[in-house]
């Protein structure tokens, strides 16, 4: 009965561990941005949406991060994923 009572102790304590690392360490959230230009590194995003933003096509127009653009309204490539393209 007592290695019970430590056991279950121990696992009390875990969880304990597990759920306030989970707590102080929530996920990136993914926010969607309109491409309004790219460069060999990085796109130019908008909040704006483009009407003719669809899941076909030649040039990015949407991209889905969890990066914030910089004081140009930049995010790079390597931090986003493409989400929406149109023709050129």
């Amino acid at each position: 009965m007592k290695m019970k009572r430590i056991f279950l102790s121990v696992v009390a304590a875990v969880a304990i561990f597990g759920a306030s690392f989970a707590i102080n360490h929530p996920k990136p959230v993914l926010v969607e941005f309109t491409v309004t230009a790219e460069d060999a590194q990085y796109y130019t995003v908008s909040s704006s949406p483009d009407p003719d933003c669809t899941t076909e096509g030649e040039q990015v127009c949407r991209i889905s991060t969890s990066a914030s653009p910089d004081s140009q309204n930049r995010i790079l490539k390597t931090q986003a994923t493409a989400t929406g393209w149109k023709p050129e």
